[in-house]
């Protein structure tokens, strides 16, 4: 009987734990949820920016360079291997800033211009939100007359009875090493779609 009761004690306790765990472990990924802002009609990642550092720079050393980055609320989060002087900045606290006076958040734009008359960098860019469409411009696409690859309903179509093409586009748009074979009654290999692919 005692046996029953500590296993039982331990498998709440455990249960506890585990429960415990979860809860900080969403509450830590709501806290990290992506936002931006609006820059004239874009949007733009609002706790981080793109810059390049000033090329004579280099002298000042990296502690100094912290330093002076952490006076003006932002840490380099990552640097570019591939072209010197590259990086992106995270803003230290880019939901809680809060001007002086007024107690509202500084705007993005605010703090770019911050940056840029620093005197540390040749640029400082917003990093823009940036989307990838891979759906052709195609008219008969776009009408719904090539129902096979994304069917939206019209022309007495039934929504979503198609191949998903639009969704494949996101992983690959095809390769010239990839050998496909049509077997029908014929091919119009001139058709303007296929003559570059023949």
């Amino acid at each position: 009987m005692r046996l029953n009761i500590v296993d039982s004690t331990f498998k709440a306790f455990n249960f506890l734990r585990l429960s415990v765990f979860l809860h900080f472990l969403v509450a830590s990924s709501i806290g990290q949820t992506e936002r931006f802002e609006q820059i004239g009609n874009r949007e733009a990642f609002s706790d981080r920016v793109i810059v390049r550092y000033k090329s004579d720079l280099s002298d000042q050393g990296a502690n100094v360079l912290a330093n002076r980055m952490r006076a003006l609320g932002a840490i380099e989060a990552r640097g570019s291997k591939e072209i010197p002087g590259l990086a992106v900045l995270r803003f230290l606290d880019p939901i809680l800033t809060q001007s002086i006076a007024g107690g509202e958040r500084v705007p993005l734009i605010n703090r770019i211009k911050e940056l840029e008359s620093s005197g540390l960098f040749e640029y400082v860019e917003p990093d823009w939100r940036l989307s990838v469409n891979l759906e052709p411009e195609d008219l008969a696409y776009a009408d719904g007359r090539l129902w096979g690859l994304k069917n939206d309903g019209s022309n007495e179509g039934e929504l979503s009875a198609d191949i998903n093409a639009s969704e494949a586009w996101s992983y690959t748009t095809g390769s010239k090493s990839v050998v496909v074979g049509v077997i029908d009654t014929g091919i119009r290999y001139t058709h303007q779609d296929l003559a570059d692919n023949m």
